[in-house]
């Protein structure tokens, strides 16, 4: 009987002993299945991340071909305002040549009226000045015909019209 009782001490060691290690291997797999559902969930809350950020991807997508669309628009304004522009000032710079070649005539044609202007008015000095100093009619009758162009008659009438 001491046999039989050492035998069942040993069975009920290796019980306590495999009940101990059912135990730790309970809790083990408590552990890992907390663990599992950790990682289900961050797996899910990733799936939900990444379906998010593929909306958002579609969205910057879209917002940027909308984006490139009006900057390609305002590219095109630009260039045809450029253009334009251009153009105006070809045809503002055509437009100052003519202008300048219009008025060089028009000014050698006002240059030439004050000159006439000045020898008329220098003739009708040097006559009178002729007169001042020489007050004697005959000299002015032949001199004023030949030179003045004067009426001899009436010498004062070309000074007071100029």
């Amino acid at each position: 009987m001491d046999c039989l009782a050492s035998v069942k001490e040993v069975a009920r060691a290796q019980l306590n002993s495999t009940e101990i290690q059912l135990r730790a291997e309970k809790e083990r797999a408590e552990v890992q299945t907390k663990r599992v559902e950790e990682l289900q969930l961050q797996l899910g809350s990733t799936a939900s991340d990444r379906k998010n950020l593929a909306k958002e991807l579609e969205t910057a997508k879209s917002l940027a071909v909308v984006v490139k669309a009006d900057a390609d628009e305002m590219v095109a304004q630009y260039k045809a305002d450029a253009e334009a522009t251009q153009d105006l000032v070809k045809n503002l710079i055509e437009h100052m040549k003519w202008q300048s070649r219009r008025e060089a005539p028009e000014e050698v044609h006002a240059r030439v009226f004050d000159l006439s202007t000045e020898i008329e008015d220098a003739k009708v000095l040097e006559t009178e000045s002729k007169k001042l100093a020489y007050p004697k009619e005959e000299y002015f009758e032949d001199s004023s015909i030949s030179e003045g162009g004067e009426d001899p008659g009436n010498p004062g009438d070309e000074a007071d019209s100029g």
